[in-house]
């Protein structure tokens, strides 16, 4: 019983706490902080760019979308949580230019790779061929 009174205070208090995070001011920053998110916990394919939030962070989904101008957002069956999804391949290239020498984790430049090396991508945006990956240690970013 105890334990069930503390998650609910838990979670009370933080729907009440208004946090104060700064938000990515420039493209570069919004690119790291994207990149980020696509690196913990996104996925990239020929069909789509896709983030997953829980539903807590739903208005950082709304942000983004916001931001970019572009976007759609999921809310995924039967889980307290959201899918902010890219399609269209003018999309994906806003998306893969602001990220440009930001990711960091293999699985995702696998995937990035992956992608641009889709002949349909590469007649469309040939400007994404010299597209570089992230393998500083230098973690002073968003």
């Amino acid at each position: 019983m105890t334990n069930n009174k503390t998650q609910d205070n838990f979670t009370s208090k933080l729907k009440n706490k208004q946090l104060n995070h700064t938000k990515p001011e420039t493209d570069e920053e919004f690119g790291h902080y994207l990149a980020g998110l696509i690196d913990g916990d996104g996925y990239i394919s020929k069909g789509q760019i896709k983030i997953c939030f829980n539903i807590l962070d739903l208005p950082l989904a709304e942000y983004i979308v916001s931001r970019l101008c572009c976007g759609i957002i999921y809310k995924i069956k039967d889980k307290n949580a959201y899918s902010l999804q890219f399609h269209k391949y003018s999309e994906k290239k806003k998306i893969l230019d602001l990220i440009n020498g930001k990711l960091r984790g293999t699985i995702k430049i696998n995937q990035v790779t992956k992608l641009l090396n889709y002949p349909l991508f590469i007649t469309r945006f040939p400007d994404l061929i010299d597209y570089k990956f992230n393998y500083s240690t230098d973690l002073n970013n968003f």
